[in-house]
């Protein structure tokens, strides 16, 4: 398993190890910073060229509901990794009904759409997530399940949930430890973060046997 603790201190020993022509203090905390910046958007250029984002980039977050209309609720979030089509969030009830996240022209016309209005969908602008929950529908049988499961989940739970997001810093996942947990990213993307560092930062170029 690899930390970012591990990432960190392989960095700072080749760091060291160089012959920097400056005598600036190169600290943990700078790293940090650097891999969080770098790992962003390396994940973003990726899924453009195709690459797939597995379950190992997901992390979970805490969501604390308020209610501001009958039909919708929101909740902070921190800063999401988007990528197209809201790849980045995976946003489920308890009994597993996923809730499209969609962008915000999509969630206030399908508000008046005659189908999608008796279905739950959510969007997030500006850190804040606003989940709808529509009214029951005898129209609409499915979009009924979702609504009440989703009312059950807010109810039950006291307005709390969770959802699974690419974060652009790992760190405000609800269950993360930079010394303890996985490294959310692929073993050959932690690599390329890595070299983007070392070249663009401190214009060390790894020469790989």
């Amino acid at each position: 398993m690899t930390t970012e603790e591990n990432i960190v201190y392989q960095l700072l020993n080749t760091i060291r190890a160089a012959e920097l022509t400056n005598d600036e203090v190169i600290t943990e905390r700078r790293i940090r910073s650097l891999l969080r910046t770098h790992r962003a958007s390396i994940i973003a250029k990726a899924t453009l060229e195709g690459v797939m984002i597995t379950d190992q980039y997901f992390q979970k977050i805490d969501l604390n509901f308020t209610k501001v209309t009958r039909t919708e609720w929101t909740s902070p979030v921190p800063t999401i990794i988007r990528l197209n089509n809201n790849f980045g969030t995976k946003f489920k009830t308890y009994v597993f009904t996923n809730v499209p996240i969609v962008d915000e022209e999509e969630y206030y016309l399908s508000r008046k759409h005659l189908i999608n209005k008796h279905q739950a969908s959510a969007k997030i602008e500006e850190r804040l997530l606003t989940l709808r929950v529509p009214s029951n529908s005898t129209y609409i049988p499915a979009g009924s399940t979702v609504s009440q499961s989703l009312k059950n989940c807010l109810i039950t739970n006291n307005h709390k949930m969770n959802m699974r997001v690419v974060l652009d810093n790992p760190n405000d996942a609800s269950n993360y430890d930079w010394t303890k947990s996985e490294y959310p990213c692929s073993s050959e993307l932690i690599q390329v973060i890595k070299e983007s560092i070392l070249r663009k930062e401190f214009s060390i170029i790894l020469q790989t046997k």
